[in-house]
């Protein structure tokens, strides 16, 4: 037991839940992307990938950080 309030230990069955949800998020990000079209906007990542539009775009910004998105300065 632990004190109310107290946040899930890590390797807890709620942390790696929210583990997979967010791998889970972040493929259904990158699968919004294709060979057809590469380039989307913020609004069409979160309309593909069933995802709020403050969601896509954390998960862009952190993608993007780590290279695996390029931001253009277009957009």
């Amino acid at each position: 037991m632990r004190p109310s309030g107290q946040p899930d230990p890590p390797g807890s069955q709620r942390d790696w839940r929210t583990m997979v949800q967010v791998v889970d998020r972040v493929g259904a990000l990158l699968r919004a992307f294709s060979d057809m079209e590469p380039e989307l906007t913020l609004g069409e990542c979160a309309e593909r990938s069933g995802l709020s539009k403050s969601s896509a775009h954390r998960l862009l910004a952190a993608l993007a950080e780590i290279g695996l998105v390029e931001r253009l300065q277009n957009s």
